[in-house]
C-alpha cells in the first residue's frame, strides 16, 4: 500500500511540476528561467525536479514534445496530398489543409505551441522551427523542380517558406484566440497562395514556350 501511495504522490507530483514549469518558461522564456522558481512554486525542491529530468531542457522539451509529435503525424499524412501535386490548383489546396491542421494542432495545445515557437531560444527545441522550414523547402524543390530556371528558385523558396511558416508564430506572439486567428490565417493564406499561383502558372507558361 505505501509504494502505491508513493506512485500516487510521485504523478501528483509531476503535474504540479508541469504546470509550475508551463507558468515559468511561458513568462521568462527558456534562457530566463529559473528551476528554483519553478521549484517554490510547485511547493518542492530543485533536487525534485532533478529526480525527473536531466535539466532544464529536458523538462523544457518535455512540455514541447506534444506539439513536435502532433505536427510530425500531421506532415507525415499530408506528404501525399504535396507528392501528388500536379497544378497551382493542387498546390493551393493542398496548402490550405495544411494551414487549417497547424493551426488545430496550435490551439489544441496553445501553451506548448507558444513555447516551441515564441521561447524556446536557449534550448534544443529551439531548432525546432529551422528543421519545419527546411523540410517544408524541400517539398516546394520537389514540386517546382521541373520548371525551368528552377535552380534560382531555391534561395527565393528559402524566403517565402520561412515567412509562410512564422504567421503561426505571429500570430501566437501577438496572442490570437483562435477565431480571430483562423480569420486572419485565412486572409493570409489566400494573399500568400495568390503569389504561389502566380509564380507556378509563370513557371509553366516558360515551360510551354
Amino acid at each position: 500500500c505505501g509504494e502505491i501511495i508513493m506512485a500516487v504522490k510521485n504523478r501528483k507530483m509531476d503535474s504540479i511540476l508541469a504546470d509550475s514549469a508551463m507558468r515559468e518558461f511561458l513568462t521568462c522564456g527558456f534562457n530566463d528561467a529559473s528551476l528554483r522558481r519553478i521549484a517554490d512554486a510547485a511547493g518542492t525542491t530543485t533536487g525534485s525536479i532533478y529526480m525527473r529530468y536531466a535539466n532544464k531542457d529536458r523538462l523544457f522539451c518535455s512540455l514541447t514534445e506534444c506539439i513536435v509529435e502532433e505536427t510530425e503525424k500531421a506532415f507525415e499524412e499530408l506528404k501525399p496530398l504535396y507528392a501528388a501535386c500536379k497544378t497551382p490548383d493542387d498546390l493551393v489546396k493542398a496548402a490550405e489543409a495544411e494551414s487549417d491542421r497547424i493551426l488545430r494542432i496550435l490551439f489544441e495545445h496553445y501553451d506548448a505551441a507558444t513555447l516551441l515557437l515564441c521561447k524556446s531560444e536557449g534550448s534544443s527545441a529551439s531548432a525546432f522551427f529551422a528543421e519545419l522550414v527546411q523540410r517544408k523547402v524541400q517539398e516546394s524543390e520537389a514540386f517546382f523542380s521541373g520548371f525551368p530556371n528552377s535552380e534560382d528558385l531555391k534561395h527565393t523558396l528559402d524566403i517565402l517558406v520561412t515567412v509562410q511558416f512564422d504567421m503561426y508564430r505571429q500570430i501566437l506572439k501577438n496572442g490570437y484566440r483562435e477565431p480571430e486567428a483562423r480569420r486572419c490565417m485565412e486572409l493570409l493564406m489566400k494573399f500568400m497562395n495568390a503569389g504561389w499561383t502566380s509564380l507556378a502558372d509563370e513557371l509553366m507558361e516558360e515551360r510551354r514556350n
